[in-house]
């Protein structure tokens, strides 16, 4: 959400992308199968030592939605947001460079 944010991708298309992936992309070296091949929820390892991970195993779109408008309630806008945590606007125009060069032949 962040990353596509500083892309500049509209809010439509990060909610889109979000949705397409809620729990349902699979991380490097972190497998969501069991061996008889049914799914378990994308970070079982962690929650099965932590209840609390469980939050993060997917949320509503009204959530990111909500997300999204809180730290441009807070910040004015998400790069604000990410300067204020630290990640000024030279590493955002790096980012950006990168994400853009990398989806410019999609």
């Amino acid at each position: 959400m962040l990353l596509e944010s500083v892309a500049e991708v509209s809010d439509e298309q990060i909610l889109q992308d979000y949705m397409a992936s809620n729990g349902n992309a699979p991380l490097p070296g972190i497998t969501n199968k069991k061996e008889d091949g049914r799914r378990l929820p994308l970070f079982h390892h962690l929650s099965q030592h932590d209840d609390t991970m469980s939050i993060f195993q997917s949320a509503p779109q009204s959530i990111m939605i909500e997300t999204l408008e809180y730290l441009r309630k807070e910040h004015g806008t998400i790069p604000r947001y990410l300067e204020s945590i630290g990640f000024n606007a030279s590493w955002q125009h790096r980012l950006r460079k990168s994400f853009n060069s990398s989806f410019s032949h999609l």
